[in-house]
């Protein structure tokens, strides 16, 4: 999945940051929402977005860090 693929490759990607002479790596997580509609599908792009925000709201609410289709 391309957007778990994603994810990952943040989550293995820590920001460098240098303060006071030494450097530190912060970890980065991302939690994303999708939907998708194939071409037959009567969706408007309002309930898709809806979709995608609603599956953002329950991946963040459970761990974050993850992907959730809507």
């Amino acid at each position: 999945h391309l957007m778990e693929r994603i994810r990952a490759r943040i989550a293995d990607s820590p920001f460098q940051v240098e303060a006071a002479g030494r450097r530190y790596r912060l970890p980065i997580t991302v939690s994303i929402g999708v939907s998708c509609s194939s071409g037959s599908d009567t969706f408007e792009q309002d309930q898709l977005l809806e979709a995608a925000d609603q599956a953002l709201y329950r991946a963040k609410e459970g761990g974050r860090n993850q992907v959730l289709a809507g």
